[in-house]
């Protein structure tokens, strides 16, 4: 009997601390989803035509694209600062992986592959 309620005593811990911690984990993912996280979609990529699109959740500020070795090939700003969506027109370029860099209005960058078939 003594061996029964030990058994059960350690399940009610285990179950107490397991909830407790989905539940700041829960939390946590909420924050996330809720904070100001910047993000950006390229499309279509792969690149068609040397041209492509940049979405994103905050305001763009400017553009640069990159090759492999860190040569910038081609550099955008954005002046309609109202919108987070933005045309990009690249140079003819050789086929292959880029990097864009992602400049936001509050000065926070991001970098993103793309690929130029």
């Amino acid at each position: 009997m003594k061996a029964l309620i030990t058994t059960l005593t350690i399940l009610i811990l285990f179950l107490s601390v397991s909830f407790t911690v989905n539940a700041q984990n829960e939390g946590f993912s909420m924050e996330l989803q809720n904070s100001n996280v910047h993000n950006a979609v390229l499309y279509p990529n792969p690149v068609v035509n040397y041209k492509f699109n940049i979405q994103s959740n905050q305001v763009i500020s400017e553009i640069e694209v990159l090759n492999v070795i860190g040569k910038t090939i081609h550099q955008q700003i954005n002046d309609n600062y109202s919108t987070d969506d933005m045309l990009v027109n690249l140079p003819e370029c050789e086929k292959g992986m880029y990097l864009v860099k992602i400049v936001f209005n509050d000065d926070k960058h991001i970098i993103k592959k793309l690929l130029i078939k």
